[in-house]
């Protein structure tokens, strides 16, 4: 896609058409608005001035969403094949040529564009997240080996570039082990492998080395899997961790029901997760104001930590959690700290949480046609019910930890009481949910990729296609 200015130094062409600067680019964020009209940004980028806002995202928003993020924004540039294409990055550049961009952002939780960003910055000499750091929390490879070098346990791990790198490994390994992208997210294209029969299987699957070249294969730690949140802001780091109901990779393949909820202050977890997270942030090269959500196992018998990943984002969901639990709105801080704002905590922050909150997301069925779902949610210990997809709906396959029918928060009053009020919801949300079979049969594998018809199906489009390319 062709990038071309008028004799206008602020008007250029985008695809052939038009686009009007009529004001500095100062704070550029890049956002494909995939689950969103833009409306957090109103709240978000407040202390900037509109005038110097300008968002670059995808075409083929919705009318609803194109017309929100104009009153938000000064500028909306609209890039065709947003994800792959990069007229993304020839737009900033030429951008910054004719008006100098102070700050790049990306969305609060979302991944795909930290690299994408960080190397802008670092071309264009732009304040905030580099390339080494953003590399560190985004390729699982380079990250494990940080973490190792730092005798922190990790699994058993390697990249793999041919077919034969995977067979070598669980040679040594032994099964079960699990393959997936170095830069992957929401364990889409992520695979358990637990005997010889699904090995060959995986490998005559089209695995050429090109496939290969972007893959990593870890061994499977057999344990629950807990999250470390926080923030980091010069010599502070601010933490707390939170359990997983079940984890991404058993609702991307098996379709369970995902949660999490903070951990009670009594828990003896949460000062050993505490401790871990605040012992190994600082070995990263981390920005100078950013969050963090960090991933680990702890081994069902030894009761070991083991590191899993780590990002330089706001995990997904995990919000509303600090918000009620401890006062700091997490997403807030990541929107200050891009724009270089020294954030400051809320008065009601707390060091602790007085009440245990939590979330639950309910994953769609494959190959199924929504008959019935509530509409509204008839607990009143639920602070929100979300319903995510309608009647007469249907997933023809399924993208990841993205497919999902509806999310509920829980306010709960201890760990116990979150589990007892969480099956509650369960059991009433799986009762009162109601499916019809599909006349045509899947072809997709339901085990390997799960991808919901979306609200915006460009949009959802676009996003498959960059976690095909993930592989690439």
């Amino acid at each position: 896609m062709k990038t071309s200015f008028t004799d206008d130094p602020k008007d250029f062409s985008v695809g052939g058409e038009q686009v009007n600067i009529t004001h500095a680019s100062q704070y550029v964020i890049l956002d494909a608005l995939e689950e969103s009209s833009g409306e957090p940004y109103r709240k978000y980028l407040s202390k900037i001035p509109f005038k110097n806002r300008v968002l670059i995202t995808r075409k083929n928003l919705s009318a609803e969403a194109e017309k929100n993020v104009k009153t938000i924004f000064s500028e909306v540039i609209l890039v065709e094949n947003y994800y792959l294409s990069a007229a993304v990055e020839e737009i900033i550049v030429s951008l910054h040529k004719k008006s100098p961009i102070k700050r790049i952002l990306t969305e609060a939780t979302e991944e795909f564009d930290i690299m994408r960003a960080a190397d802008l910055r670092e071309y264009l000499r732009i304040e905030g997240q580099n390339s080494k750091s953003a590399l560190a929390f985004r390729d699982k490879v380079v990250m494990k080996q940080l973490v190792e070098e730092h005798r922190f346990s990790v699994p058993g791990f390697n990249s793999t570039n041919t077919g034969l790198d995977l067979i070598r490994f669980i040679d040594k390994h032994g099964f079960p082990v699990i393959v997936k992208p170095r830069n992957g997210l929401g364990s889409v294209k992520t695979t358990v492998l637990t005997n010889e029969g699904e090995l060959r299987e995986f490998l005559k699957a089209n695995y050429n080395c090109e496939a290969f070249s972007n893959l990593m294969v870890e061994s499977f730690i057999q344990g629950e899997v807990y999250h470390v949140d926080g923030v980091c802001q010069n010599d502070l780091i601010v933490s707390w961790p939170s359990r997983y109901i079940n984890s991404c990779l058993e609702m991307a393949v098996d379709r369970k029901m995902l949660g999490s909820h903070l951990l009670s202050k009594t828990n003896p977890l949460t000062q050993r997760l505490k401790r871990y997270a605040e012992g190994l942030i600082p070995l990263f090269p981390i920005p100078p104001q950013t969050p963090f959500h960090l991933e680990v196992f702890i081994t069902e018998n030894s009761q070991d930590i083991i590191f899993c990943e780590i990002a330089s984002r706001v995990g997904g969901h995990i919000n509303n959690n600090w918000k009620q639990g401890l006062g700091i709105d997490l997403e807030q801080f990541y929107y200050d700290a891009q724009c270089g704002i020294e954030h400051r905590f809320e008065a009601g922050y707390k060091e602790e949480p007085e009440y245990i909150p939590g979330w639950l997301l309910f994953p769609v069925r494959v190959n199924q046609t929504i008959e019935y779902i509530e509409p509204i949610c008839p607990f009143d210990f639920c602070t929100n019910y979300e319903v995510l997809m309608k009647v007469g709906d249907r997933a023809e396959s399924v993208l990841g930890i993205w497919s999902n029918l509806a999310k509920i928060q829980i306010l709960a009053t201890s760990e116990d009481d979150f589990a007892i009020k969480a099956e509650k919801v369960r059991v009433w949300f799986e009762n009162t949910l109601r499916y019809k079979p599909l006349s045509v049969t899947n072809t997709f594998d339901d085990k390997v990729e799960s991808y919901t018809q979306p609200k915006s199906e460009s949009g959802f489009q676009s996003m498959k296609a960059v976690i095909d390319s993930l592989h690439h």
